[in-house]
């Protein structure tokens, strides 16, 4: 079953969250991926949760990725929180992954964290981003999280995961965001 880091919700005094840590959502949706992992649990099935996925979108739909280099391509601002971090990983690398996991791994009633090794706030993203494609960053304005409540719903400032047992399990090093 495909979750989320949004079941830890937030990592008070950056504290990074392991599979065996208990279950803290701060809204709807991390709630509700809570409540679906334990019926797939369970049942004898297993759980991935996944971190911040980066990356173009495949789709019509644009995702977080389109919309920096997008703003970046037509040197337009773009406010990026210099103060909500999360464990990235880009779409290709938590695919790769996964495959290894399905092709390599299986335990009943499993739990494994995808994410990379950095802990990054969206603002180092973007800037990371900016350099890969080669483009001008100074169109991305750094901007707090505190007091933003133009969400719609109560996010986490910052939720960071642990890929330890995913290493230890695919017998990696390290696991690096690319930024496509």
């Amino acid at each position: 079953y495909a979750s989320t880091d949004s079941v830890y919700g937030e990592s008070i005094d950056n504290h990074i969250f392991s599979e065996s840590d208990d279950y803290n959502p701060v809204n709807t949706y991390g709630r509700t991926k809570a409540a679906a992992e334990q019926i797939v649990l369970m049942h004898g099935f297993s759980v991935i949760r996944y971190s911040l996925l980066m990356g173009p979108s495949i789709t019509s739909k644009k995702h977080f990725f389109d919309i920096i280099v997008e703003s970046l391509i037509e040197k337009k601002n773009i406010d990026m929180f210099n103060d909500s971090c999360r464990s990235v990983i880009s779409f290709n690398l938590a695919s790769y992954l996964t495959i290894l996991l399905l092709e390599k791994y299986y335990k009943k009633r499993d739990i494994i964290n995808v994410s990379g090794d950095l802990h990054l706030s969206k603002f180092d993203m973007a800037l990371g981003i900016a350099k890969k494609l080669a483009l001008d960053d100074s169109f991305i304005q750094s901007k707090s999280i505190i007091n933003q409540d133009s969400f719609g719903s109560k996010r986490a400032k910052n939720t960071l995961i642990s890929n330890n047992k995913l290493k230890s399990v695919l017998k990696l090093n390290s696991i690096l965001y690319d930024y496509e």
